[in-house]
């Protein structure tokens, strides 16, 4: 119904398109190392596609798939892809919700019950998978949820 055609490549571009381009750029070993990691943002909407959200959904669910390939072509380096797909997250988006209704925080507790997803959450998962203690985790996308339970 709200279908518009300039968005919609607008966000493939931003949200598919740039990830696989920087993937191309990390795929070249004048550039990096081996035995380096990329972690993309991905979103739990990947699986289960958000209400009025399917483009958006479909470039992070297109993003995990991505990251299943080029972890294989990366593996001869030694060098591993993954994606963490945050839920409702505390973002500039969701305060400026907040202020349009005072039942953002009750909504969300209902479809995820830890509540909204702290940034720093989201960045200690990805810490993690930069960091050499997940040495043997490529090509997967890790939920970073609250116990939202799709």
């Amino acid at each position: 119904k709200d279908f518009d055609l300039g968005l919609s490549k607008a966000t493939y571009n931003i949200n598919l398109v740039s990830f696989i381009a920087m993937l191309h750029f990390f795929m070249n070993e004048e550039y990096t190392n081996e035995g380096s990691s990329v972690v993309g943002i991905s979103s739990s909407t990947a699986t289960y596609g958000g209400n009025r959200q399917y483009i958006y959904s479909s470039t992070k669910a297109a993003m995990n798939l991505v990251v299943k390939s080029c972890a294989k072509e990366l593996s001869f380096r030694k060098s591993r892809v993954n994606t963490v797909m945050p839920s409702i997250t505390n973002t500039e988006m969701v305060a400026k919700l907040r202020t349009q209704s005072d039942a953002i925080d009750t909504n969300v507790k209902y479809k995820q019950p830890l509540g909204i997803v702290e940034p720093e959450s989201v960045c200690d998962v990805i810490s993690f998978l930069l960091s050499d203690k997940s040495a043997s985790i490529s090509g997967t996308s890790i939920k970073v949820n609250n116990g939202e339970a799709y």
